[in-house]
């Protein structure tokens, strides 16, 4: 009778151990799987957060590059060290170039075309500096500073566009 008890238990208990490990290594997989899933999705998640923060950072260091060399900024900036005119050109032209080389890693997180329109309002910059050098009406620093103050204020800025330009793309990242 025992016997008979013990195995009419076992009979019982037996599918619900089994059932019960069964379901035990299913769900142990299951989870898991999720934990899985979920470790690989927290870093594309933090990969996009830290990709949107490096662009917003290239839009505001580029901004500053722009702002630090627009003429008025940057003959305010940088005072003639001595009277003669070719020194005072060096040395604006040193100044932007190595702003510029600083900046160069930036162009890997904007676009190609803001990229290129940067580059050409630098060189446009360093262009009407050194026109503005090479003419005999500016005879020392001073006129060359004066020359290019009043050609600030009356051509097209091409850093004030380029500027623009950072701006729309940044709106565009923002939005």
């Amino acid at each position: 009778m025992q016997f008979d008890f013990l195995i009419e238990t076992f009979s019982y208990t037996f599918p619900a151990i089994v059932t019960g490990a069964i379901a035990y290594f299913y769900f142990s997989e299951f989870v898991k799987q999720n934990n899985k899933r979920d470790a690989i999705a927290v870093p594309i998640q933090n990969l996009e957060k830290d990709k949107f923060n490096l662009r917003l950072q290239a839009y505001e260091r580029l901004t500053l590059f722009l702002e630090r060399n627009d003429l008025r900024n940057l003959l305010v900036r940088i005072a003639p060290i001595s009277m003669e005119k070719s020194a005072y050109e060096t040395l604006l032209v040193q100044h932007i170039e190595q702003e510029f080389e600083y900046n160069l890693s930036q162009q890997i997180y904007i676009s190609e075309n803001l990229w290129n329109t940067v580059r050409n309002s630098k060189s446009k910059l360093l262009q009407e500096i050194r026109t503005q050098a090479a003419l005999s009406s500016n005879r020392d620093a001073n006129d060359l500073r004066q020359a290019l103050l009043k050609h600030s204020f009356n051509d097209s800025n091409p850093i004030a566009s380029a500027l623009i330009s950072v701006k729309e793309e940044a709106r565009i990242l923002l939005s």
